[in-house]
């Protein structure tokens, strides 16, 4: 497979791939969303040899939708817009990402989702509450996201939900699989059969 990745978090200098840089220190010239869109429209219409696409990481997106909404809005901050409104407006931003990405999907490339990750309290009402690792995001997009992508975990991939992770699986994989891209992709092709 030939991966292009979006490097938001600019954590790609160990390793030789192809990427486009989506990071700045602050100002004016900064990546914004709608170059983010128009570059994911730009590899749809020209592909080249490239069949993955990578964004890494999503946390890191999510700041540069809400600058956009910020930008959009005339606010400083994504909390100025009120009482959760400006999360709201990000969804919107968040979803024609995904959708542009599910383009890509539609078309052929193989679209991988990194973030970083953070503890949260579960309650239930049946259980103790408990710690589990989660997505660094607002809660909505983490939502969002979670119920966009067909599969999700860690570098070790949890196909399984349990109690210390949130995971998913449409494909009939194994609980837990070693983040091996070949091992992986043969598992997909595999449960396709």
């Amino acid at each position: 497979k030939k991966p292009i990745v979006l490097d938001s978090d600019n954590g790609l200098s160990e390793y030789s791939v192809d990427s486009i840089p989506f990071y700045g220190v602050g100002g004016d010239g900064d990546p914004t969303f709608d170059d983010l869109i128009d570059t994911l429209r730009d590899i749809i219409k020209k592909p080249g040899d490239y069949n993955v696409i990578a964004l890494d990481s999503i946390d890191k997106f999510e700041a540069i939708i809400w600058d956009s909404v910020c930008k959009d809005l005339g606010i400083k901050s994504i909390e100025a817009a009120g009482y959760g409104k400006g999360y709201n407006y990000a969804r919107e931003k968040l979803r024609k990402l995904t959708g542009a990405l599910s383009a890509m999907r539609d078309r052929g490339f193989e679209v991988m989702v990194t973030c970083h990750c953070q503890i949260k309290n579960v309650n239930q009402p049946h259980l103790d509450p408990y710690d589990q690792w989660a997505m660094r995001l607002h809660k909505h997009a983490a939502g969002d996201l979670f119920g966009w992508a067909d599969a999700s975990g860690r570098r070790i991939l949890y196909t399984g939900n349990n109690p210390a992770v949130e995971a998913k699986n449409r494909f009939g994989l194994p609980d837990v699989i070693d983040m091996n891209y070949t091992e992986y992709s043969k598992l997909i092709a595999d449960s396709r059969k």
